[in-house]
C-alpha cells in the first residue's frame, strides 16, 4: 500500500513536484497553456468513449474465472476460478486492433478543436510559433498515450495494480527529473513535452511485460481480433462514454472557461489550483483504486457481504486522508508559494475552501458510481451527460456574470440537482447492508 501510495502521489503529483522550477522558468502565459494542454489531454478520455472502463473489468471478470461476458449484468458465480486465458488473449487482440484505430481518428479531431480553444492563449505567450509546435507535440503524445493505453487497462484488469503503480513510479521519476533538467535548460513548454513522451514510453512498455509474464504469448492465430467481443462491449462502453462527456465538462470545462473570459493571471490560478486539487483527490482514492479489480473479482464471485466490507472501509479511509490533505493545503498553500516569491499562487483563501468542499462531495459520490460499475451497468449515463452540459452552461453564464465565484458556484450547483444523491443511492443498493451496516464496517471493518 505505501509503494502505491508512493507512486501515485509521483503519477497524479508530478506537476506540484516540478511547481518550484515551473513558476520560476514558465512566463505566466505558458503556465496558463500547459494547463490547458492538460485539460485538453481528458478529450483522449472522450475519444476511448467509456471502453476502457468496460474492458479493465471483463479482464477482471475473465481472471476470476467466467467463460465469458455478456453484455450488460453479470453470469452466475464460475464454477472454476481459474483465469480463461484463451478469451483473455482475444480480448487483448481485438482491443489492441480498436485502439490503434481510435487512436487515429481521436489525434485528428482532437487537433481541430484544440487549435480553436487555444488561439487566445497562444496569441499572448511571447513566442506564439514554438507554442504551436508545443500544441502539435501535445497532440501526438494525446493519440500514442491513448493508443498504447491498453497496457495498463489489461493489468488493471488482471489484478496486477503493484505493477501498474510501478509503471506510474517509474514513468512518472522519470518525467519529474527529465523534466525539471530541460526547464532550467530553457527548453519550456518543449521540455515538459519531451518528458511526458519519456513517462508515457516507459510505463506502457513495463505494463505489456507485466501483461505477458501473467499471459503468455501464444501464436498469432490464436490471438486474432474477435468483432463479436466489440459488440459486446458497445452497450455499456456506449453509456460510459456519454457519461465521459459529462466527466469530461465537469473536470475541465471551468478551466476552459477560464480561458476564454479571464485573464491569464487568473487561468494561471485557478489551474494551478485545480492541479492542486486533483492531486489530493486521486492520492486519497488510491485507497479504493487498488482494489477495484478485487471488488469486481468478489461481485463475480457472488462474496457481496466482503466486497461491501472492503468497499466501506476503504471510502472510510479515502474521505479522511482527502479531509487532512485540504485542511493542510488551505493552511499554508497560499502562505509556501508566498515564502518561495512566485507569482502565481492558489485561488483566495475563501474561494480556496468553497473549492475543496466541493471536490470532497464529488469524491464522496464517485466513489458509490463506481460501485455500481462493478456491476457490469452504467445505471445513470443521461444524467452524468445533461448535469456535464448543464453546469457548463451555468459556468459559462456565473463566470460571466459573477466572476470566480461564479464559476466554482454553478459546478455544484448543478451537481448537487440530481447527480450526486441519485448516484450514492443507486451504489448504495447494489450492495447488501444497511446504512448502519455500511457505517460500521467503515469504523471498524465489519458490520
Amino acid at each position: 500500500m505505501f509503494f502505491g501510495i508512493f507512486a501515485t502521489g509521483v503519477k497524479v503529483g508530478a506537476n506540484l513536484l516540478l511547481l518550484p522550477i515551473l513558476l520560476s522558468k514558465l512566463p505566466t502565459a505558458d503556465l496558463a497553456l500547459w494547463w490547458q494542454f492538460g485539460a485538453l489531454g481528458g478529450f483522449a478520455n472522450l475519444a476511448d468513449f467509456g471502453f476502457g472502463a468496460t474492458i479493465a473489468r471483463v479482464y477482471s471478470y475473465l481472471w476470476a474465472g467466467a467463460e465469458d461476458f455478456d453484455a450488460e449484468g453479470l453470469r452466475p458465480p464460475p464454477v472454476s476460478r481459474e483465469p480463461n486465458l484463451p478469451r483473455i488473449r482475444q480480448l487483448s487482440a481485438t482491443v489492441r486492433y480498436f485502439y490503434w484505430l481510435l487512436a487515429m481518428a481521436a489525434t485528428l479531431v482532437i487537433a481541430v478543436i484544440g487549435t480553436f480553444l487555444l488561439r487566445k492563449t497562444v496569441a499572448a505567450v511571447a513566442d506564439p510559433q514554438l507554442a504551436w509546435m508545443a500544441w502539435a507535440g501535445q497532440v501526438f503524445l494525446i493519440g500514442y498515450g491513448l493508443g498504447t493505453s491498453r497496457w495498463l487497462l489489461a493489468c488493471q484488469g488482471l489484478g496486477r495494480m503493484r505493477e501498474v503503480q510501478a509503471a506510474y513510479l517509474y514513468g512518472g521519476l522519470t518525467y519529474v527529473a527529465l523534466a525539471a533538467v530541460l526547464l532550467l535548460n530553457g527548453w519550456g513548454l518543449l521540455g515538459l513535452l519531451v518528458a511526458t513522451f519519456a513517462r508515457e514510453l516507459i510505463a506502457r512498455n513495463y505494463c505489456r511485460r507485466v501483461y505477458h509474464a501473467a499471459v503468455p504469448k501464444v501464436s498469432a492465430l490464436q490471438e486474432r481480433p474477435d468483432k463479436e467481443i466489440l459488440k459486446r462491449l458497445w452497450p455499456n462502453a456506449s453509456k460510459l462514454g456519454v457519461l465521459s462527456i459529462g466527466t469530461f465538462l465537469l473536470s475541465n470545462g471551468s478551466v476552459l472557461i477560464s480561458g476564454q473570459l479571464k485573464d491569464v493571471s487568473v487561468t494561471a490560478s485557478f489551474g494551478l489550483t485545480a492541479q492542486i486539487g486533483g492531486f489530493l483527490t486521486n492520492f486519497a482514492a488510491l485507497w479504493l483504486v487498488v482494489k477495484w479489480p478485487a471488488i469486481s473479482m468478489l461481485r463475480m464471485q457472488g462474496r457481496l457481504q466482503e466486497m461491501s466490507i472492503l468497499f466501506a472501509r476503504r471510502l472510510a479511509f479515502t474521505m479522511g486522508t482527502y479531509v487532512v490533505l485540504a485542511t493542510l493545503v488551505a493552511l499554508v498553500g497560499n502562505w509556501l508559494l508566498a515564502l518561495k516569491g512566485t507569482h502565481t499562487r492558489l485561488l483566495p483563501a475563501p474561494l480556496l475552501i468553497f473549492y475543496f468542499i466541493y471536490l470532497a462531495q464529488q469524491l464522496f459520490y464517485v466513489q458509490f458510481g463506481a460501485l455500481a460499475y462493478s456491476e457490469n451497468v452504467v445505471p445513470f449515463f443521461k444524467i452524468g451527460i445533461l448535469t456535464g452540459m448543464g453546469m457548463f452552461i451555468l459556468s459559462f453564464l456565473m463566470t460571466w456574470a459573477f466572476g470566480l465565484w461564479g464559476m466554482l458556484l454553478a459546478p455544484l450547483i448543478a451537481e448537487s440537482a440530481y447527480s450526486s444523491w441519485f448516484t450514492v443511492r443507486r451504489g448504495f443498493r447494489g450492495q447488501p447492508l444497511t446504512a448502519r451496516e455500511l457505517l460500521k464496517a467503515a469504523v471498524y471493518g465489519h458490520p
